[in-house]
């Protein structure tokens, strides 16, 4: 029993994911988690009207709640713009409204006209698949002029999927966990 005292303590998943809703996502959304936190067959009706399928934990009846959690995470920032799904042959037009929509979710200014000719012009001899990389310094920026630092959830997909947050609160999220392998921003 003595090695006992060393061992982790089990992590609160529920005040965690309400945490993580409200700073990475605001208080609009916290209700709305909560519930399908609690009951997940509604998570699961949400997931399939939407079509946005599920990362974390499959068809589970009785889901991991570190899994559940970053379920319902993942599920209501994409759906609110706070996190995009840019595919890896987006076109400089469709990463341009992809965050712009991030940055109006955070209650920032969508790119100046100035920032879009930029951005346009870099691309300019981009095949399919080039822009975004092309635009990555371009687009970090942009979120760092607003005071904002932009990070990529890593789901091991061939899409981007970032979301823009204050360098404090990426800071702070970066290492939480919602379980031994769960972390709430991968």
């Amino acid at each position: 029993m003595v090695f006992s005292f060393f061992k982790k303590q089990p992590i609160d998943v529920k005040p965690l994911l309400r945490d993580a809703l409200l700073e990475l996502g605001g208080e609009s959304i916290v209700a709305k988690g909560m519930s399908y936190f609690e009951d997940h067959d509604l998570l699961y009706q949400a997931i399939e009207k939407t079509g946005t399928g599920l990362v974390k934990m499959g068809e589970s009846p009785s889901p991991d709640e570190g899994a559940l959690a970053f379920e319902v995470l993942f599920h209501l920032l994409t759906q609110n713009n706070f996190l995009a799904n840019i595919d890896w042959a987006s076109d400089i037009e469709e990463i341009i409204d992809d965050f712009d929509a991030l940055f109006t979710a955070k209650r920032f200014e969508p790119f100046s006209s100035e920032e879009k000719g930029e951005l346009r012009e870099t691309t300019e001899n981009c095949g399919r698949g080039e822009s975004f990389m092309a635009v990555f310094d371009l687009l970090n920026n942009a979120a760092k002029a607003r005071g904002m630092t932009v990070t990529y959830f890593d789901m091991g997909w061939d899409a981007h999927l970032p979301i823009v947050l204050s360098p404090d609160t990426y800071k702070k999220w970066s290492r939480a966990k919602f379980g031994r392998k769960i972390p709430v921003i991968p």
